[in-house]
């Protein structure tokens, strides 16, 4: 599933859509949902553990997420994308890892 909407550059559920424009927000805003300690929030290092990470090709989701389901790596037909690009295929492909885990609408 993952890889048929990258291709396709949206995924659709009965819920919604989301598409390249909103898979990066939508992830950001499914990381800030999660509830945390106050103190967790102050620091720059914590709240990075509860935000994603983009890498090169790769993208970490937050620490909440199980270990296994975590990384999300870029195919490599995707691979001369540019980063911008890159990222927001990223946050699609999490967006719909997570909706198949059953923690995104």
């Amino acid at each position: 599933e993952e890889e048929k909407a990258l291709h396709e550059e949206e995924y659709t559920t009965s819920m919604g859509i989301v598409d390249l424009l909103s898979s990066k927000s939508l992830l950001n805003r499914f990381a800030l949902s999660a509830p945390l300690d106050p103190s967790s929030r102050t620091s720059k290092d914590a709240n990075t553990l509860h935000m994603p990470i983009y890498t090169n090709n790769k993208l970490l989701l937050p620490a909440h997420i199980p270990p296994d389901q975590r990384e999300v790596k870029l195919p490599c037909v995707f691979l001369s994308q540019n980063k911008k690009k890159k990222h927001a295929l990223l946050a699609l492909a999490a967006c719909v890892r997570l909706h198949k885990l059953g923690l995104l609408n």
